[in-house]
């Protein structure tokens, strides 16, 4: 077990600057989750598993956290269980972020489409998939088990390592699902790789038992295309009380981001109340 600190680094400026993925397969995946004691366990920052000694060891200084060897038989040697919640990416095109409907039989994959046609390759490629055109139908049949679940992929380098090769998360989640698609059509208007901010948010909500029930989900924004530089974070002080302790404040944000680069302020853990 080893432990890390957050690293310092600096943001590309432009598409050019961009180095080359090392290898097409991804180095590493972002999860929201792990197994404990045989059971499921939701965590509130991210973890990342890997191959790779390096990618292990460079993620845990880029985001803080901890290095862990895994007693696993597949590909993942390595976890860190990370600092932070919020992560600054980069997706290259809308070809990196895909949504697919699955559906598992006894027979194994029994259906396989994007919504409009399928994606399977038994013959069926191209074809209409006789799913509903609603979001809200395909998910209420999905909850009964009538219908395809979601899975969404999503493809990225992280922003201040961009040269270390490309990361997969996946999710399940019919909310992130239905949010990316407008995150696709802003990457398709600029024809640029864009910065994007991947986070886990506590949500809140009424389950059919009518009882509150809390629980973290992954979110995706759009944040800039590449050539226009990672904007400045909007700093709110009006909590600050007087003017004076406002204008302190700020001093001392503007001296955090120069020692951070034009990243801004470092990833923070959110806390799910």
């Amino acid at each position: 077990m080893t432990n890390r600190q957050p690293r310092r680094l600096h943001l590309p400026r432009s598409p050019d600057a961009l180095p080359a993925l090392p290898d097409p397969a991804p180095v590493g995946r972002f999860r929201s989750g792990r197994m404990a004691d045989a059971l499921p366990e939701a965590l509130k920052s991210w973890r990342i598993t890997t191959p790779h000694t390096m990618v292990a060891d460079s993620t845990a200084q880029l985001l803080g956290g901890t290095v862990h060897s895994l007693a696993s038989s597949g590909d993942d040697v390595f976890e860190v269980l990370t600092d932070a919640a919020e992560v600054d990416i980069v997706v290259d095109a809308p070809s990196a972020i895909t949504t697919e409907l699955k559906l598992w039989g006894r027979q194994g994959l029994a259906h396989h489409c994007d919504g409009s046609v399928f994606l399977s390759t038994d013959g069926r490629a191209g074809s209409p998939c006789g799913c509903p055109a609603s979001h809200a139908e395909r998910r209420a049949m999905a909850r009964v088990g009538q219908g395809p679940q979601v899975y969404t992929a999503t493809r990225f380098r992280l922003a201040m390592l961009p040269g270390i090769g490309s990361f997969l998360h996946e999710s399940l989640s019919w909310e992130l699902a239905e949010e990316v698609s407008d995150i696709r059509d802003a990457l398709g208007r600029t024809g640029l790789p864009a910065y994007l901010r991947l986070k886990l948010a506590c949500t809140k909500f009424s389950n059919s038992a009518g009882v509150r029930v809390a629980r973290q989900r992954p979110i995706l924004e759009f944040v800039a295309p590449i050539a226009t530089g990672w904007p400045r974070p909007r700093i709110n002080t009006g909590h600050l009380g007087s003017e004076a302790a406002r204008t302190a404040w700020r001093a001392v944000v503007r001296a955090f981001q120069h020692l951070r680069g034009p990243a801004g302020v470092r990833p923070v853990p959110i806390v799910c109340r």
